[in-house]
């Protein structure tokens, strides 16, 4: 479990390091700013996958599906501009409208998702707050795909009895 999280955690802040310093040195290189639209977007995807990889016990099928869709109307959008088809969408009305329909549903599905993923996660974190840590209370969360327990004492249990540590990892 630990090496997991922590392998995850340098992979997430190394390809951000990584995608920051590319994106200062556009300024620099000319090459490299002639991407610059693909980049962005790429840069959109790689948030879109730290989104999913990071909450993907929490979400439903039918999130992961509206963040795939998402993913791949960007993809789509990065395989037009670098081939250089837009031209093919400017003069192909219909085809140019269906596309920014795509796009604009892809997008809007996704901000609906998160918009509800994040007030679910606000809820579930002002519950937590007034029913554990006010309280004398254990929490066990149990991880069957991680072979992981962890016991979580509230505040209360913490300072009332000493104890070193708020919480305990036990993988088996």
């Amino acid at each position: 479990m630990f090496k997991l999280n922590i392998v995850k955690m340098i992979l997430y802040f190394t390809s951000a390091a990584i995608y920051a310093m590319i994106f200062v040195l556009m300024h620099f290189f000319d090459v490299l700013h002639d991407f610059y639209f693909q980049f962005i977007i790429l840069g959109s995807i790689l948030l879109v996958l730290f989104i999913i990889t990071r909450g993907r016990h929490n979400f439903t099928k039918t999130q992961i599906i509206a963040s795939l869709f998402f993913i791949g109307a960007l993809l789509a959008q990065i395989i037009i501009e670098t081939l250089r088809f837009e031209e093919v969408f400017q003069r192909q009305d219909l085809l140019h409208l269906l596309f920014h329909i795509v796009v604009a549903v892809a997008y809007f599905v996704f901000a609906h998702v998160m918009y509800f993923e994040l007030t679910k996660s606000y809820k579930n974190t002002v519950l937590r707050q007034a029913s554990f840590d006010y309280n004398d209370a254990i929490l066990f969360e149990y991880d069957a795909t991680q072979h992981m327990i962890q016991i979580e004492l509230s505040d209360n249990i913490y300072k009332n009895y000493g104890l070193s540590k708020k919480s305990y990892k036990i993988d088996y």
